[in-house]
């Protein structure tokens, strides 16, 4: 089964290169996005980090770069940031920022966040909506060209604030772009833990109300303690696969929702 994992947290967490080096050696057959989550992280470790990413992606053509929460970049030159090419950029994290608001603040858009989207417009970059508010949302996705949402469940399963919403879902779908569940526990079931069959309700709830061009997989691989224990590793996702085929889904949808769908819609961008 081919994988193209829109967000994986590995960048950030773990401080080991050679961890990290020996983890994507591990899966070099699996496209990974790293994402840099900067909230935690002080100005010289983000440096740090870029730098290591440029390291890893000279000799690991199937890793890419995301940025989780921009705000740093007030202190850094954003023009560098932009040469690395970034999959995608989020705005900010669960928190209110200098550009937009997080799912847990009631901020907006600032103009400093507009004139970034501006940036990123003109470089072809997609903007990330996973972790605003909903009032960030709509000004983010009337200002960004090219919107997605990385890591994410569905409110239509289970109400929790950093799941999307059935009117966000169709926007983001209407204006072309994809949305990746992820393997948190709190945010797929009232459960205290999630399993591989509440993710199933998710992933069944999306393609019986939107199809199957659109959904991807965005796991938060190492920027959760609370991913779903039986599907912690990208070997342990053959038993969603298995499970999909149970239930009847189609190779060819397993296909889409696992790597198709995100390797074409960031070859379209």
């Amino acid at each position: 089964m081919k994988i193209f994992d829109l967000h994986s947290d590995i960048l950030t967490e773990e401080k080991n290169e050679k961890k990290i080096t020996k983890h994507l050696t591990k899966n070099k057959n699996i496209a990974i996005t790293l994402a840099l989550w900067t909230t935690k992280l002080s100005q010289n470790t983000i440096e740090e980090k870029l730098n290591q990413y440029k390291t890893l992606a000279s000799t690991n053509s199937n890793i890419k770069l995301a940025i989780e929460d921009f705000c740093f970049a007030q202190n850094f030159d954003i023009q560098n940031i932009i040469e690395l090419k970034p999959l995608y950029v989020g705005l900010t994290w669960n928190k209110d920022n200098a550009l937009a608001g997080g799912c847990e603040g009631c901020g907006h858009l600032s103009d400093l966040g507009e004139d970034y989207i501006k940036a990123l417009n003109q470089n072809k970059i997609v903007v990330d909506t996973a972790h605003l508010n909903e009032k960030s949302f709509m000004e983010v996705a009337n200002a960004a060209d090219e919107i997605i949402c990385s890591h994410t469940a569905f409110s239509g399963v289970f109400d929790h604030k950093r799941n999307l919403k059935d009117y966000q879902i169709k926007m983001i779908i209407d204006r072309g772009g994809i949305i990746g569940f992820n393997l948190v526990s709190h945010f797929l079931s009232p459960n205290k833990k999630s399993d591989k069959f509440d993710v199933l309700r998710h992933i069944e709830y999306f393609i019986d109300k939107y199809g199957d061009d659109n959904l991807s997989l965005g796991t938060d691989y190492f920027g959760s303690p609370d991913i779903v224990k039986s599907l912690n590793s990208y070997k342990k996702l053959e038993g969603i696969e298995k499970e999909l085929k149970k239930i009847g889904y189609s190779e060819e949808t397993i296909a889409k929702i696992f790597y198709q769908n995100a390797e074409r819609y960031f070859n379209g961008v």
